[in-house]
């Protein structure tokens, strides 16, 4: 439940996508693709941020150093 106060960037699009749908579904009703767009949305709203990550090649773009890669 951290990630979704420290990751409010994909939060804020998990929440937007829900709202979105429940819009539609009242409107509509539901169907696979609404039921695809609901499992999208909790997976945004659970994910990381691309900068919470914590990784220094993401941040930096640099390549991972071959002499300290596990083998």
């Amino acid at each position: 439940m951290k990630n979704i106060l420290k990751s409010w960037k994909t939060t804020t699009i998990g929440i937007i996508i829900i709202i979105g749908l429940c819009i539609t579904v009242y409107k509509d009703g539901m169907n696979i693709q609404d039921a695809i767009f609901g499992l999208m949305a909790i997976g945004f709203f659970l994910s990381k941020d691309g900068d919470q990550t914590h990784s220094e090649n993401f941040t930096t773009g640099d390549h991972p150093d071959p002499k300290k890669e596990e083998k």
